[in-house]
C-alpha cells in the first residue's frame, strides 16, 4: 500500500482516530496481520480499537484489500511450513487434508457432525427395509435378508 494512496483518502479535518490514522500506522497493522496477529489483535497493539480499524477498511479500500492480502501472505508462510515438515512427517500431511477437505479427510465423527451432513435413515429398521428393497444388495449379500427362523435353545441339564 502506497503512502500517497493512503494521504489522498485521508479526511480535512481531523478526529482523533483519523489523526492516527496515517500511512505509517496502516502500514504497521499490516504487517503485523502479515506476521499472524488477526486484525484485532493488531489494533490492539497499537492502540486503537478494532473498531475504528474496521470503520478505517471500509473508508479506504487499498486498506482492506492490503489486510486482505496481509492475512493471505500469513497462511501461505505457514502452510509452506506444513508442506515442508510433511516432507519428514505424514502427519503434517495429513493434518493439511483434514483441514481442507474434511468431507473427504476427517475422522468419521467429524463428518457426521459437519454443517450440511445428513443422516438418511432415522433408526435402523428404515435403513434395513431400503436395503431388501434394493436388488443390488441381493445380489451381493444372498441370504442375508432371508427370514430368520427361531430355534429355540436347548435345555441345560
Amino acid at each position: 500500500m502506497t503512502t500517497a494512496a493512503v494521504e489522498d483518502q485521508l479526511p480535512e479535518s481531523k478526529s482523533r482516530s483519523e489523526r492516527k490514522r496515517t500511512a505509517k500506522m496502516l502500514s504497521a497493522i499490516c504487517e503485523l496481520v502479515k506476521n499472524g496477529l488477526s486484525v484485532s489483535h493488531a489494533a490492539e497493539k497499537l492502540h486503537v480499537h478494532h473498531t475504528t480499524v474496521g470503520r478505517w477498511r471500509k473508508e479506504l479500500p487499498e486498506f482492506d484489500t492490503a489486510i486482505s492480502a496481509a492475512e493471505a501472505e500469513f497462511i501461505d508462510s505457514q502452510i509452506a511450513n506444513i508442506r515442508t515438515a510433511a516432507k519428514t512427517s505424514w502427519q503434517a500431511s495429513a493434518w493439511l487434508l483434514e483441514r481442507k477437505w474434511p468431507a473427504f479427510f476427517s475422522q468419521p465423527q467429524v463428518q457426521v457432525n459437519m454443517p450440511g451432513a445428513k443422516n438418511q435413515f432415522e433408526d435402523f429398521g428404515e435403513m434395513l427395509e431400503k436395503l431388501r428393497a434394493c436388488p443390488e444388495w441381493r445380489r451381493l449379500a444372498p441370504g442375508l435378508f432371508d427370514p430368520v427362523i427361531d430355534v429355540p435353545a436347548l435345555p441345560v441339564s
